[in-house]
């Protein structure tokens, strides 16, 4: 903290801020650039019962996958690329999509695209 001082910064501790929470402050900031998405992977299911997934471990420690789970991380995104690719293309009005992923892996369009 002394640091801190030093700096010239707030001693205040840091409010911790649940998932949901961070994800909607993240969203909702994001809505206000059109060239912006926001990807949600709180719904990804490598991410439901950590440290494991189909079996195996997928956590290197408390806050980062291993190897295994940064694979099956990486097969989730390449879905929702993809996804994102082709809404681009749907988009005649040069609006991009706003968020993308969810609880369900769904993707949510801009507005008249369905």
């Amino acid at each position: 903290m002394h640091r801190f001082s030093e700096l010239g910064l707030p001693l205040t501790k840091p409010r911790a801020v649940l998932t949901d929470e961070s994800n909607g402050l993240v969203s909702n900031l994001v809505k206000k650039y059109r060239n912006a998405v926001f990807v949600n992977v709180s719904g990804f299911d490598l991410l439901k019962h950590p440290p494991f997934y189909k079996d195996g471990l997928v956590y290197h420690d408390a806050h980062h996958l291993n190897e295994i789970g940064a694979r099956e991380y990486g097969r989730e995104f390449e879905k929702i690329f993809l996804k994102l690719n082709e809404a681009k293309q749907i988009s005649d009005d040069g609006r991009s999509v706003q968020e993308i992923g969810g609880g369900s892996g769904c993707l949510n369009r801009p507005p008249g695209h369905g």
